[in-house]
């Protein structure tokens, strides 16, 4: 995963917003295996949970780890 990412369930936004709540104001990027629907439904979702700025990174994990962006297992 990215470096200093945090893992929010995708069945169960209400509890990853309420746990990401100190940070509605700040850049929040979404990144997964799925690029297709899943991560854009999330990030509607964190939308509606007054997040400001919610985003989808296209190409997911393989193009951060093409571009040679640090990630980290665990």
């Amino acid at each position: 995963h990215i470096v200093g990412a945090q893992h929010i369930d995708a069945n169960d936004m209400d509890k990853a917003a309420k746990r990401l709540s100190k940070h509605r104001t700040h850049p929040v990027v979404l990144c997964g295996p799925d690029k297709g629907k899943l991560l854009h439904d999330c990030a509607t979702a964190l939308r509606k949970l007054d997040f400001s700025d919610v985003r989808v990174l296209s190409g997911g994990m393989d193009a951060w780890e093409l571009a040679g962006m640090p990630s980290e297992k665990g």
